[in-house]
């Protein structure tokens, strides 16, 4: 066989194996997107949509930011900053947890509770960052933490790992090789993950830690849809194509599951819940006043050395 032979094959065995390699993750994706729950890939294709629609520059793309959202009034960052990711890269890690999670947690509470949860997961962590920002920036008497910014779905991620690892039945979880207990899988993840991408934003990550044991305690069941709801909701004409046509994967309203069966077991009186929805309240308005005041103070002092205005 000559050189010129030689390469021949072996550029026909390179071109045959990168053929296969090619035909087995298309394989892959298909066989992932085919078992996939409806609620969880609709939002993957959201996330993905709203992605493609930022590298266009037809959106722009909003981080959390504290600064912003308490001073500047810019509240929609609350919701856009978990749907906007920073990269190609970003996106695909947090798509493929939200495809392995959120599977997980429909097949257990149903395609519309899942929905619910994450359309008030977007938000509520986004508040509990900003609380969590002001509350750093008084303790730490900076105000770095406010101007912080964050984006991403991995608070909404971290909201669901709690979940199923309260309800998951298997004693230990793994975590980079280390055996951990399962009901602290989410906290180890928090900390490995920050120990090698430090540059993460792990006021964010705890936010979807705190929300997530806010669901599963019963906290959020004055704003979540009730399951009667949810069964009429599964009943109307507005969903039936997709509660009908097999294709969709949805995931019906379940009898009975864990995660309710635990939340009526750990049921907070209304008045409880309101108490506490009030005191977290004041404690932010407290917060907030405090930095307006301070921030205030010291653009007055900036303007008295500076003799300019601040507009």
């Amino acid at each position: 066989m000559t050189s010129q032979q030689y390469f021949l094959a072996s550029d026909e065995n390179n071109s045959s194996q990168t053929e296969e390699e090619s035909e087995r993750s298309q394989s892959r994706i298909s066989e992932l997107l085919s078992n996939t729950p409806f609620a969880t890939l609709f939002t993957v294709f959201l996330c993905t949509v709203v992605f493609v629609l930022q590298s266009v520059t037809i959106l722009p793309t909003a981080t959390l930011c504290a600064y912003n959202v308490v001073y500047l009034g810019e509240w929609y960052r609350l919701l856009s900053s978990g749907l906007s990711h920073a990269d190609i890269v970003h996106l695909a890690m947090n798509m493929m947890s939200a495809a392995a999670l959120g599977a997980k947690v429909e097949r257990t509470v149903g395609s519309l509770a899942l929905s619910a949860a994450v359309a008030w997961s977007l938000v509520l962590t986004s508040c509990v960052h900003v609380a969590f920002s002001a509350l750093a920036s008084v303790v730490l008497r900076s105000e770095a933490p406010m101007y912080a910014c964050s984006l991403g779905f991995s608070a909404v991620l971290f909201h669901l790992a709690t979940l199923e690892a309260n309800v998951d039945v298997r004693p230990t979880r793994a975590v980079f090789g280390m055996s951990v207990p399962t009901r602290f899988y989410p906290h180890a993840l928090l900390l490995v993950i920050q120990i090698f991408f430090p540059h993460v934003s792990f006021l964010g990550h705890l936010s979807g830690i705190v929300v997530g044991y806010m669901h599963f305690y019963g906290f959020l069941c004055p704003v979540l849809p009730s399951r009667n709801f949810l069964l009429r909701l599964e009943e109307s004409r507005a969903i039936l194509f997709c509660t009908r046509n097999p294709h969709c994967k949805y995931i019906p309203v379940p009898e009975s599951s864990m995660l309710v069966e635990r939340k009526c077991d750990c049921q907070i009186s209304e008045n409880c819940t309101c108490a506490f929805v009030y005191i977290l309240r004041d404690i932010c308005g407290g917060i907030f006043l405090y930095l307006r005041r301070r921030m205030g103070q010291e653009f007055e002092d900036a303007n008295d050395l500076d003799g300019t205005v601040v507009v």
